[in-house]
């Protein structure tokens, strides 16, 4: 025979056990640090956005009246509520179930003197608090942390007076980051501001340096060329010249000769008819040298000989040795355009013997080479 029916299961009780004083710390504690870290956020956010954002607008109303028109009893209810009511801003965001406050000896959601004179005859008739006075006197700031760690205790500090006690030393703690971060940037302000007067320090020794060596470069380019001015100027003045003498010639005359054939060649002076009638040989061509006529080859025609010829064509335009180095290379560059191949070919090369168009041909592009040279300064 079976007694099964005698015994019962008991049903799973639903009686809910207060939170313990570690257990109402742990949620308050987490949450102003979840508090902390969405202040924390919204300062990130406003700093990255700029001032251009702007700041967040209080919601909109929801009851559903239109603007400027008063709820019924407003004055009145607000006169009660303000009246019996205690804002606490510290549990400003962190809403405290009202279980805490009967676990933490309250009676309702705020501290009144009815609660107060209770805790006090509780420590009269039971004695002081057991929690001692280093971790009443205790600095909230050396204890909690902004993020994890482990959660101070409670002790025998009310809901209102731990969630206050956690609070500012949060707050303290965020001061001392952002001073700590304020004065890392200010640091790093500074030594940028160092590193870039070092650089535009560096700079400016280097331009000077590099303006004293074009100064120099200059000075010595303007000896050389008054130095060469100064030959060519004796070299004139003892005419028909040192280095190239030309044997019962005249270098002036020579000079002449040059300018006046080519313009005749050209066909802007007189004779040009006479030329295009005759045929050329290749003494009949002016090269840039002293004594053309008696040149008979492209060998004959020497960078010695070239140089020193166009340098007294630039010296006797020449005033002064400071516009010397500008005479010289338009001197130079009409030389290169009179000789170009393309504009030769076409205008002198087909009045030229057909025995010597080869060596003229030789002889153009020989000179044409050193003047460049000459031009370039190789």
């Amino acid at each position: 025979m079976s007694r099964a029916g005698d015994y019962s299961v008991a049903k799973p009780s639903r009686i809910k056990l207060k939170p313990t004083p570690d257990e109402i710390a742990t949620t308050l504690y987490r949450a102003e640090q979840a508090r902390q870290a969405r202040f924390a956020e919204r300062i990130s956010s406003a700093n990255s956005a700029g001032p251009s954002s702007s700041p967040p607008q209080p919601p909109h109303s929801t009851s559903g009246r239109r603007p400027g028109i008063p709820e019924p009893n407003l004055g009145r209810r607000w006169k009660t509520d303000s009246s019996s009511a205690h804002f606490d801003a510290l549990a400003d965001d962190v809403r405290i179930p009202a279980r805490f406050y009967d676990s933490a000896k309250h009676r309702g959601r705020y501290t009144t003197a009815y609660t107060t004179a209770i805790d006090s005859a509780e420590d009269f008739l039971f004695g002081p608090s057991s929690v001692p006075e280093r971790a009443r006197t205790q600095r909230a700031e050396d204890v909690v942390q902004l993020y994890g760690g482990p959660v101070p205790a409670m002790g025998n500090r009310t809901v209102n007076e731990y969630l206050g006690w956690i609070r500012h030393g949060m707050d303290q703690l965020r001061k001392r980051e952002e001073d700590r971060v304020r004065q890392d940037r200010a640091r790093q302000k500074e030594w940028e501001e160092q590193e870039a007067e070092r650089m535009r320090e560096k700079q400016r020794a280097k331009d000077e340096k590099a303006q004293r060596a074009h100064e120099s470069k200059e000075r010595k380019r303007r000896a050389a060329e008054a130095e060469e001015y100064e030959r060519a100027s004796k070299r004139r003045r003892e005419e028909p010249g040192v280095n190239v003498k030309v044997e019962g010639g005249d270098n002036k005359g020579e000079r002449e000769r040059y300018l006046s054939r080519w313009k005749a060649f050209n066909g802007a002076g007189e004779g040009g008819a006479d030329i295009v009638e005759v045929e050329l040989a290749f003494a009949d061509i002016p090269w840039p040298v002293y004594g053309s006529r008696r040149v008979g080859s492209a060998e004959s025609l020497s960078e010695e000989r070239i140089e020193a010829f166009l340098l007294d064509l630039a010296t006797e335009s020449c005033p002064t040795a400071e516009s010397m180095r500008s005479a010289k290379r338009k001197v130079q560059m009409e030389a290169i355009r009179q000789l170009h191949p393309d504009r030769f070919h076409g205008r002198v090369l087909p009045r030229v013997k057909e025995s010597d168009k080869a060596k003229v041909k030789e002889g153009v592009e020989h000179c044409i080479r050193i003047v460049n040279g000459l031009l370039t300064g190789r």
